[in-house]
């Protein structure tokens, strides 16, 4: 009897590990996915401030009409793969169809800058930066609960008595 109950016991706590190991795994799982996204995340944001000052830095006037129209296509694309309002993929065309000057070029640079919201990229950046850390951090600190030894030998007791 008084093995079968120890038996029964040793099943239970290793149950109860088991159980602590899933829950720790899940845990691990939940929080390295989420480490994933946000590094993902950042990744694609570093992408499109990249090409957004690669394309802005490039200036069409000073370029040949065919030159002009692989600009325009390149811009046009990555404005289609980013959330920029078609207004301003029409502003730059027709800048560029207009010629304008160097100075109307540099403020229409800057106004896109603005407006393709490099600033707003950089503050997510600066935003998912931080939620990392807050993650990272909570990922330290996140602990399972498990019974205490206490608990255990009281489960053991009851089951003897």
């Amino acid at each position: 009897m008084e093995a079968t109950m120890e038996k029964i016991a040793a099943m239970m706590h290793a149950q109860l590990e088991s159980d602590r190991a899933n829950q720790e795994r899940r845990a691990r799982e939940r929080i390295e996915a989420e480490l994933s996204h946000i590094k993902r995340e950042q990744r694609e944001i570093r992408e499109a401030q990249k090409e957004a000052a690669e394309l802005l830095a490039q200036h069409p006037k000073d370029m040949q009409p065919k030159e002009q129209e692989g600009w325009l296509y390149r811009f046009e694309r990555w404005a289609a793969r980013r959330p920029v309002q078609a207004l301003v993929v029409a502003v730059a065309a027709v800048a560029l169809a207009a010629y304008l000057t160097s100075r109307a070029i540099e403020i229409l640079t800057k106004w896109a800058r603005v407006q393709f919201g490099i600033g707003q990229l950089e503050e997510e950046n600066r935003r998912l930066s931080a939620h990392v850390i807050d993650v990272q951090a909570k990922l330290k600190s996140e602990r399972v609960v498990r019974p205490s030894k206490e608990t255990m030998r009281h489960i053991h007791q009851h089951m003897l008595d």
